[in-house]
């Protein structure tokens, strides 16, 4: 007899009247059997052999039927799956007789097993493909989770809910608090605003008594505008017969007089000054000189300061172009040139600089140097895209490096990852090289005289058949496999 067919389980759905569910597969006895149903809430029950159903047909070749002591409820699912004990009860003794049946019904025995276990995998939860980065429960639920520790963990509904509980917990006590706080707040800012209302009140009285008290007062409640600014240049105010306000000229040489031509824009020429070398000149040659002295350092087109600047606080630079620092330092013993740039001083003998460096016709850089407790570091940015550093580098994380389309990582465990190996540098070598090895199988074979490939692959010759040795005596062999990147690989013969 064979097992013709991979199925091992059958399923059903009760419609309330039927008892009897066929199975369609082979079993040697009752028990080989495991009955379960869900209900409509999901719940499964394992049910028990001759108290909640009866079987006919085991021990045959031809199907059976489970029978229900009560008719399957409708809705309800029905699981019937051959689950056979892992064991082999087949003895042959030796010299014994051949019987077809025993030997069949054992590897009918070793085929079920190994459908149960393929049966038990297929439940299992699993991932699509060996590439895929997930895995999919095809639309099951999965339950009986631990609540997540960790970033990256499952939550479960119960965990859901506690978390979603304790949100609104918090939003209820923070809304509550906020209320409060806008209360207080409120209150505090109706005392204020009383407060200032009171203050500006008293204040407004105050100026207009200083006001009042300051002012030129007249007797009428109305008085004529002063004439325009164009009239009353060079005058003084007056007032006509009839108290009108009016510009008038003052008298030739009275103090008003002296102070109207001072107060034109060529006064300050007509007031006297001496130097420090005791030379006389006017203010207005003066104020010339200063203004001439500040034009030498002060360019008014191009902004160019020569000498020193000091800025006392922060010096701001707008525009769309480069702030341009320019002056070439040339050491002719060395081949070298140097543009200064920044120079940041620390307390004491300690700071940085940044500056451009060319090596003549060789190379380019832009360089930091920092130094601090006579000791001197320098880090370097090249033309030709190399970064060294005097002391050498140190990383907090890995390291990754892209050119001509690949990227590798460098691992801070050691480890390097990146196309050339096809993944990580460590698992390159696990899938590559054997880390053990081991002999599997036996079987009477071939010859002494046979090539070693009659034998199959890996296999390796490890007892003689007794009697007269021959090239035609059979031989025990073996096969030899070796532990590759996960799996046993067996040898392959040249």
């Amino acid at each position: 007899m064979t097992v013709s067919t991979e199925i091992n389980h059958n399923e059903y759905t009760g419609n309330g009247e039927t008892t009897h569910f066929p199975y369609t597969f082979r079993i040697f006895k009752n028990a080989d059997l495991v009955v379960s149903v869900v209900d409509l809430n999901g719940n499964l029950s394992v049910l028990a052999l001759d108290t909640d159903y009866t079987v006919t047909g085991a021990g045959g070749y031809s199907n059976g039927n489970v029978v229900l002591t009560d008719p399957l409820k409708s809705g309800w699912q029905i699981s019937i799956f051959r689950e056979l004990p892992v064991t082999q009860e087949t003895d042959l003794r030796n010299q014994g007789k051949f019987f077809p049946e025993i030997h069949e019904d054992a590897l009918d025995k070793l085929t079920m097993l190994i459908q149960q276990f393929w049966n038990r995998f297929s439940l299992n939860l699993k991932k699509p493909s060996f590439v895929s980065n997930y895995y999919d429960a095809l639309g099951n639920a999965i339950r009986n989770l631990l609540d997540p520790t960790r970033p990256q963990d499952a939550a479960t509904k119960g965990y859901a809910d506690t978390l979603d509980a304790k949100t609104n917990r918090h939003v209820e006590e923070l809304d509550t608090k906020t209320n409060q706080h806008v209360e207080a707040l409120n209150s505090a800012t109706n005392t204020r605003v009383t407060e200032l209302d009171k203050a500006t009140n008293e204040r407004v009285v105050q100026l207009h008594a200083d006001i009042s008290n300051r002012a030129l007062l007249a007797p009428e409640a109305k008085i004529p505008p002063i004439p325009d600014a164009a009239t009353r240049a060079g005058k003084l105010l007056s007032f006509d017969k009839s108290g009108t306000p009016i510009a008038t000229l003052p008298p030739t040489g009275s103090a008003a007089d002296v102070l109207t031509e001072l107060a034109k824009t060529d006064g300050a020429t007509k007031i006297g000054s001496q130097r420090s070398d005791g030379k006389s000149e006017t203010v207005q040659q003066a104020l010339t000189n200063i203004r001439d002295e500040t034009d030498k350092k002060f360019d008014k087109t191009g902004g160019t300061v020569n000498g020193p600047l000091t800025v006392e606080g922060n010096a701001k630079f707008t525009g769309t172009d480069y702030l341009d620092k320019s002056g070439i330092i040339h050491d002719k013993a060395n081949n070298v040139r140097n543009t200064q740039g920044l120079r940041l001083q620390g307390e004491g003998a300690q700071g940085s600089d940044i500056f451009f460096w060319e090596q003549i016709g060789k190379s380019a850089a832009m360089k930091f140097h920092v130094w601090s407790g006579g000791r001197d570091a320098a880090f370097d940015f090249h033309n030709t895209g190399e970064f060294r550093a005097s002391g050498g580098a140190t990383f907090g994380g890995n390291i990754q490096v892209a050119w001509g389309g690949r990227t590798a990582t460098f691992h801070e465990n050691g480890d390097v990852a990146g196309p050339i190996w096809g993944g990580a540098l460590s698992g390159y070598l696990n899938r590559t090289f054997a880390t053990k090895a081991r002999l599997t199988g036996f079987a009477w074979t071939g010859g002494l005289g046979y090539e070693p490939h009659t034998f199959g692959n890996g296999g390796v010759i490890v007892g003689i058949q007794a009697g007269a040795y021959t090239t035609n005596s059979q031989v025990a062999v073996r096969y030899l496999q070796l532990w590759v990147g996960g799996t046993w690989v067996s040898v392959v013969n040249d």
